[in-house]
């Protein structure tokens, strides 16, 4: 079965940002302007987009597929700027409480001074610029709470954003890695796109299929029944090895089959999109970029 009569895929770079506001680190007013002044200035080069690669529709991220981009190991050569269109992505995982205002902050200068939503790259669904919050309603590691979460998603609505959320294996049932505060589904409500995060919770493709039936599955009909698109994460492999030491493959690539078994399972239980978890991500070992010819 060829790669055309599953999915249809376009590359879309997700540039990932983790949150850091210079304000976080005690600057003054003054300071942050100056360096705002310096760094955030409106792209003024030739897109991408109908240029290195066929023309991407920019329009919809219907039928494409969604890569992470940390933007960590940029290096020339690397293919980062092979991608036929970006969105920004917010990783809250770092935020502390009532620090939401920051995030809105960083996308005010963005939209003013940068002007990313002009670019013709820059990604659109639903006839609005896809913003991307990341790290909503998981159970450890999170300062923040999900109820401050739903104020940044109404602010990027009433900015005029299509709003994909970034959150738990187990947001519907409110189990697994999720809170268990149903609160999570009404911040979900107010958004347009659901994209679960499923690194290393299944580990063979015999799992992956498991996952696609008994998970996204009903996960995509709920976000019919409420209107909401569905953005399932698909990643190569996984392992600690690189940054903590740990089991090298842990969870095998298997030459591509493992990676390939999720887009099955995923165009079977109905999506019409996918997230590819992390374009460079090394640390983890699941970037899908090669790095070797060995299988």
């Amino acid at each position: 079965m060829t790669l055309k009569t599953m999915i249809t895929v376009w590359c879309v770079m997700g540039v990932w940002l983790t949150v850091a506001p210079l304000r976080s680190h005690g600057s003054s007013p003054e300071e942050r302007e100056t360096a705002y002044a310096e760094t955030l200035h409106p792209f003024t080069g030739t897109s991408v987009t109908g240029t290195s690669l066929p023309a991407v529709d920019t329009g919809s991220l219907t039928g494409k597929a969604m890569c992470g981009y940390q933007g960590w190991f940029n290096a020339e050569g690397d293919g980062a700027n092979q991608f036929g269109c970006y969105a920004v992505m917010y990783d809250l995982s770092g935020m502390g409480p009532n620090q939401m205002s920051q995030v809105m902050d960083d996308w005010r200068q963005l939209r003013t001074r940068m002007r990313v939503t002009e670019d013709p790259a820059y990604l659109r669904h639903r006839s609005k610029p896809v913003v991307v919050v990341w790290g909503v309603g998981f159970n450890r590691d999170r300062a923040h709470t999900v109820a401050e979460c739903g104020p940044l998603v109404e602010f990027l609505k009433q900015d005029g954003c299509t709003v994909m959320l970034g959150v738990p294996t187990g947001w519907r049932e409110l189990n697994r890695d999720s809170v268990n505060d149903p609160v999570l589904h009404g911040v979900i409500k107010r958004a347009d796109i659901v994209s679960p995060w499923t690194v290393g919770r299944y580990h063979t493709p015999a799992e992956a299929e498991h996952h696609g039936t008994h998970c996204w599955q009903p996960d995509i009909t709920w976000c019919r029944e409420h209107g909401l698109d569905y953005l399932p994460v698909a990643f190569p492999g996984f392992s600690w090895f690189n940054m903590k030491g740990e089991a090298f493959d842990k969870v095998p690539r298997l030459g591509g089959r493992f990676f390939w078994s999720q887009f099955v399972a995923a165009k079977k239980a109905g999506a019409e999109m996918l997230y590819v978890a992390m374009f460079d991500e090394v640390d983890e070992a699941t970037a899908p970029n090669n790095a070797t010819g060995d299988k």
